[in-house]
């Protein structure tokens, strides 16, 4: 069913972003110590009783944005929690999570986000088409899009909000202004119109 809510103002393209881990280097990287749908938790289709646990696979700084194997899968500091609840930011909950470093450091908190907020799929045709460059040296240009958009009439009014069918975690402005007045880090904050992209297909 399509997701279709009035709101005084329609979240567009231009005014959405895209969240992601910066790669930035020395950052923990992570594996989870057990199975784990990361699509269902970070879906809200699970919700864990005991803390999930995660074991430190390389890296040694704990950034307030954690990279991980789950790569769908948010896992943040509480400083990253706290600014989403100081902001009252909506669409989302966390779950405890901890992090075993090693033998000697024992286990360090964090969390894992689930995102309730939803908007309908992500459109090609809503893109702007661009060649892209040869994934090769040498190779041709490749036809793709520019822009992450959705019909803004499918947007349920969330601040954090997953496109139907995908496991892109995006938000509204308002998340970003939190996320940098609390000076996050290890997180890669994109807008969403300026995004280059080959064809979206879906299952």
């Amino acid at each position: 069913m399509a997701l279709s809510r009035a709101f005084d103002t329609e979240l567009t393209c231009g005014d959405s972003f895209l969240l992601s881990t910066s790669h930035q280097p020395g950052g923990v990287w992570l594996a989870p110590d057990q199975p784990l749908d990361a699509s269902a938790l970070l879906l809200g289709e699970y919700r864990p009783e005991e803390p999930v646990r995660f074991n430190r696979v390389s890296g040694n700084k704990v950034r307030d944005w954690i990279g991980s194997d789950l790569v769908v899968l948010p896992i943040v500091s509480d400083r990253f929690r706290s600014a989403l609840e100081e902001h009252r930011c909506t669409g989302w909950s966390a779950y405890a999570a901890e992090i075993a470093m090693d033998g000697r450091s024992g286990l360090r908190h964090c969390n894992v986000l689930s995102i309730s907020g939803r908007s309908g799929p992500l459109l090609e045709e809503l893109s702007e088409p661009i060649e892209m460059l040869a994934p090769v040296p040498g190779g041709r240009s490749v036809p793709g899009h520019r822009g992450m958009c959705f019909a803004p009439e499918t947007w349920d009014g969330s601040d954090m909000f997953v496109p139907a069918d995908t496991g892109f975690v995006m938000v509204t402005e308002k998340v970003v202004d939190a996320l940098m007045a609390a000076k996050i880090t290890g997180v890669a904050i994109a807008a969403a119109a300026g995004i280059e992209h080959g064809n979206f297909t879906y299952g």
